[in-house]
């Protein structure tokens, strides 16, 4: 017993000497994880080859490798367009876009050499030499326009006299690009932004949406019974909040637009049940809520009798209707515009932007960490 009872004490000193050893090492670490920066990535350099382009491009770095010996490192990728097949050369280091650059110009010496008499081209010639010129822009216009990581930023927008700057964690960015005259005049708003990070602590914004605090959008297509059900759960469980915390609702309808013109998913029946929804949102908005929960309930009946069920009068349904007739193309193009032209989304019902920011999982945000969703599917084309 007092063998076991030494190994047992041995062990727990030894954890105890672990913990005071390494807590404040694990919990530095950590902190150093949370860290408010955003990290500056340095860009890559990017261009696309058609196959002749490709030959000589992989000729040059075989023949320069043979030479000089080391390594080049890029990704390679191959797929099909409507023009053949192509190559997509992709560089994450600068010094290899410049060596690649000068054994492509060893390659066009090689070529132009091996030329007796330029007055009298053979189609191959002809051709080689139109391809190192081809392959030899290409490179050239990448190194010219590296490729930038975009990121997804937002913060209060603070102005000075001579600068615009972006908070973001406690951290301050100056602000530059087209946009700084117009983002200017959102002193003391928040924002969210589409932006490049090129140097420490400035921000290059290329596009920019007012932020909505606290307030969840879902994006849906009306027939959908997944969406709808998502909604119905999301709404009840706000209602368990308290009325100081409880986040704002908005709700958004997708279209597809293709070249005959708009429709969705589910035909055009789904199409006229949005623009219902769109109205009452719109011009009802106490009844929206209740509309859909009616609807979830029975999504075969016509749109009148789920509004008399809802509440609207015989008088407000005739207006929906009139206004479905006469305005259909403007109100589905106003909500297309919302829909998929500030936000990107075109497709997957329910989707959802919390704080003017698309996401993913709603448990991801803590007001909604206990959220249960019946049915996490959702309508897809």
């Amino acid at each position: 017993m007092k063998k076991i009872e030494i190994k047992i004490e041995i062990v727990i000193f030894s954890i105890l000497l672990f913990l005071i050893t390494f807590l404040p090492i694990i919990a530095k670490s950590n902190e150093g994880d949370n860290s408010k920066d955003i990290i500056t990535k340095p860009p890559y350099f990017e261009f696309i080859l058609n196959l002749n382009e490709y030959s000589i491009f992989n000729s040059a770095i075989v023949s320069a490798l043979d030479k000089y010996g080391g390594v080049i490192d890029f990704n390679l990728k191959m797929g099909k367009t409507k023009s053949g097949i192509i190559w997509k050369i992709t560089i994450f280091n600068k010094n290899d876009i410049k060596t690649i650059k000068q054994w492509v110009g060893e390659k066009t010496v090689e070529l132009v050499s091996s030329i007796k008499d330029f007055s009298n081209l053979n189609n191959n010639s002809q051709i080689a030499l139109n391809t190192i010129k081809t392959l030899a822009v290409k490179v050239d216009a990448s190194i010219n326009n590296p490729v930038w990581e975009k990121l997804i930023i937002s913060g209060i927008v603070s102005v000075t006299d001579k600068e615009i700057f972006l908070n973001y964690k406690g951290n301050k960015y100056q602000v530059t690009g087209n946009l700084i005259q117009t983002i200017k005049q959102l002193n003391g708003k928040s924002i969210v932004s589409e932006a490049y990070i090129k140097s420490k602590n400035q921000i290059e914004i290329i596009k920019f949406l007012p932020q909505n605090k606290n307030t969840l959008e879902i994006f849906i297509m009306a027939k959908c019974k997944y969406a709808l059900k998502a909604v119905n759960s999301i709404c009840n469980f706000i209602n368990t909040i308290p009325e100081s915390k409880k986040p704002h609702i908005k709700i958004h309808y997708i279209f597809f637009l293709k070249k005959q013109g708009f429709t969705s998913l589910h035909g055009e029946d789904e199409v006229i049940e949005n623009l219902v929804q769109i109205l009452i949102r719109d011009n009802y908005n106490n009844y929206l809520l209740k509309y859909i929960e009616h609807r979830l309930d029975d999504n075969q009946s016509n749109w009148k009798d789920i509004a008399k069920k809802t509440g609207l009068n015989i008088e407000t349904i005739n207006n929906i209707e009139t206004k479905i007739n006469t305005k259909k193309k403007s109100l589905i193009q106003s909500e297309y515009d919302y829909v998929a032209g500030l936000y990107g989304v075109f497709n997957k019902s329910p989707a959802y932007v919390w704080e003017s920011m698309k996401i993913e999982n709603l448990n991801e945000i803590d007001i909604f960490q206990n959220l249960r969703l019946p049915d996490k599917r959702r309508c897809s084309k």
